[in-house]
């Protein structure tokens, strides 16, 4: 039995309905940094964008001041079946700076209860002034690892497990 590729739309979904994600930054002198963020994804009728809450004094910043080319993974446990790995989707991005004010980024932390407190928290600290958003638009792929594959084809691992999917024209 063939398992077939999952949609964009598919894996979009997935990505929404999650907030949190690795970053791997890489400076000019090819020191590597992976940090977990809190993200958001930009609103449907938007292109598919991911934005990343950091300030002016974080190192992941710096490096991409230096070096936009960043990679992002979102991986999705299987709450279920603890023993088996992480489904994963990456992708390289560019990833630019843009204001705490930029609307969409606050329209997209605000959307989701989880970033809408993050939100609140800064507005009652010192660091608001501080603050920016990463804003990472992906390349024109994603590398899938295991997304929506049953528990049977997990375990028997007979299947391929990759997969490359594109992301539309009209979302990139």
């Amino acid at each position: 039995m063939t398992k077939t590729k999952p949609s964009f739309d598919f894996i979009l979904k997935k990505i929404r309905n999650k907030t949190f994600g690795l970053l791997d930054t890489v400076s000019p002198e090819g020191e590597s940094q992976t940090s977990g963020v809190l993200y958001g994804v930009s609103p449907p009728e938007s292109k598919f964008r991911i934005y990343i809450l950091t300030n002016h004094n974080d190192i992941k910043l710096r490096k991409i001041k230096d070096t936009p080319q960043i990679s992002f993974t979102i991986p999705f446990c299987h709450h279920f079946v603890c023993f088996l790995p992480f489904s994963t989707v990456y992708f390289e991005s560019n990833a630019e700076i843009v204001t705490y004010n930029n609307p969409e980024a606050q329209k997209v932390f605000k959307k989701n209860s989880k970033l809408r407190t993050v939100l609140k928290d800064v507005m009652n600290s010192n660091e608001k002034e501080n603050l920016v958003f990463i804003r990472l638009k992906p390349t024109k792929r994603a590398l899938l690892y295991k997304p929506g594959l049953s528990f049977r084809s997990l375990v028997r691992n007979k299947e391929r497990i990759y997969d490359i999917i594109k992301i539309p024209e009209d979302k990139y």
